[in-house]
């Protein structure tokens, strides 16, 4: 048995412990996950590939939470956050492709979103640069650089999302260690989301305003070179 092969049996026994239902057959094609990593040019770290390919959908029977390395605006008071669903390749609400198009040029091209939270941060996964490669992050949603733009805050130091990390947060050195840091949430976390969460309206004027800043970065990049 190869060290990839225990380190999936690992996971697998966890996320089953954790009351992990799968949808399906359990058969991915393959060539969906090729696909991605040529259209972005990335490389997925294997575990995480094996994962996607392996599972359709993922649900679990209960509320689950992770600790994080670095504390998040968000963190509960113990310093843990929660885990709503895993993209999949499949269609759906969390079909990876989806996440990855309404994210792409919102966060650092260095980072991959897999997951999210129950108030619309993400999980993303390091898939270039050894700085980041293989490293679990919390992305934060209220804090992002388009935003800051859209709202003519200063920002003298920044030319472009992949040098903006200030909303970004360390969750684990590995994608098996963010398995082996999730939890069935205790009953007694009470959670204040609600107050937290700030309504955003997609609306086409919204998505206008956002493709205005990003060509406001771009702009500033060009100035730079």
């Amino acid at each position: 048995m190869t060290m990839m092969d225990e380190l999936f049996n690992e996971m697998e026994a966890r996320l089953t412990k954790l009351g992990m239902s799968t949808m399906g057959d359990n058969k991915v094609d393959k060539g969906k996950v090729e696909n991605i990593e040529k259209k972005y040019v990335i490389s997925l770290p294997e575990l995480y590939k094996h994962f996607l390919l392996s599972y359709e959908e993922v649900e679990f029977e209960q509320e689950i939470q992770f600790k994080t390395i670095e504390n998040t605006p968000w963190s509960h008071g113990d310093g843990f956050e929660s885990l709503a669903s895993f993209f999949v390749t499949t269609d759906g609400t969390n079909k990876l492709e989806k996440k990855i198009e309404q994210y792409y040029e919102r966060i650092p091209t260095s980072i991959f979103p897999i997951a999210d939270d129950s108030a619309g941060n993400l999980i993303c996964i390091g898939v270039k640069d050894d700085e980041y490669r293989g490293r679990i992050y919390f992305w934060d949603h209220e804090n992002e650089l388009v935003a800051k733009v859209m709202l003519d805050e200063d920002l003298k130091d920044v030319s472009s999302i992949d040098n903006y990390w200030d909303n970004v947060y360390l969750i684990a050195e590995s994608f098996i260690d963010f398995i082996r840091s999730l939890e069935m949430k205790n009953d007694s976390i009470v959670e204040d989301i609600n107050s937290k969460i700030i309504g955003i309206n997609m609306s086409s004027n919204f998505m206008e305003k956002m493709r205005l800043a990003r060509e406001k970065l771009e702009a500033k990049e060009k100035r730079k070179k």
